[in-house]
């Protein structure tokens, strides 16, 4: 066997979690400690049960499919990455209401879908960059480098360098991601009435006292439902994988 050298891999990452009070699937577009549920507006933590280390690491006795065994029962506690360096670099596991989602994909925009040269992402990541920029249409997409996502994404053959291509709101989600106040005419009196994300749906006029209920195309309007985006990953493959 030839020898071999380190490389650098590019992951494309997709995570869903149930909400604990709708079961409903929720986007995970990032490495995020919150996320919120657009069908009931719960705030589902992604801490305890759900907590990133748990997220990416195996279980001991879970089920794990290998390249070339199939189907195992993981005899240790393991990071997710090293089964995914091995190969066929694709990973789909599915437990205690997440879904987790990794292939080797080149990292695109989050616009174009153009692929990003990876000359320049690995000489941003060097620069600790915040963002880089569309070649084809000059959109930014989110570059982090924080140290501290390693203790996250762990292997043993790969050193991560960046994760890039994040969507999901960092930060209080009721306060920071809110949409704008918009004037709805009551339907009793026709009084405007200034209604923002934390008003109930069915609404009460401060003036009449008539109840309201706000259409479909408002409510929308003011809880935009998220799409599940991918983000990516950079790893420096430091070691040859296997297992």
């Amino acid at each position: 066997m030839g020898k071999q050298f380190p490389r650098v891999v590019t992951a494309r990452v997709r995570i869903t979690v149930e909400c604990p009070e709708c079961a409903y699937p929720v986007p995970v577009n990032g490495v995020v400690a919150t996320v919120l549920c657009h069908t009931c507006q719960s705030v589902v933590k992604l801490a305890g049960e759900y907590a990133w280390n748990r997220i990416l690491q195996y279980a001991k006795r879970e089920p794990v499919r290998t390249q070339s065994e199939g189907l195992l029962m993981s005899p240790e506690s393991k990071p997710v990455l090293d089964n995914f360096l091995v190969g066929p670099h694709r990973i789909r596991r599915q437990f205690e209401g997440m879904l987790v989602e990794i292939d080797e994909r080149p990292i695109a925009c989050i616009e174009c879908r153009t692929e990003l040269p990876l000359d320049t992402l690995l000489e941003l990541a060097q620069q600790r960059a915040s963002r880089v920029h569309c070649p084809n249409c000059a959109a930014a997409t989110s570059l982090r480098t924080e140290p501290a996502l390693g203790r996250y994404f762990t292997s043993r053959f790969a050193q991560l360098l960046a994760v890039v291509g994040e969507t999901a709101p960092v930060g209080e989600l009721a306060e920071d991601n809110a949409a704008k106040p918009v004037l709805f005419s009551c339907l009793g009196c026709g009084a405007p009435l200034k209604v923002d994300a934390s008003a109930s749906r069915l609404l009460t006029c401060e003036y009449c006292g008539a109840t309201s209920y706000l259409p479909d195309a408002l409510w929308l309007r003011l809880h935009p439902a998220a799409r599940k985006c991918a983000f990516f990953l950079i790893l420096h493959q430091t070691a040859p994988a296997s297992l």
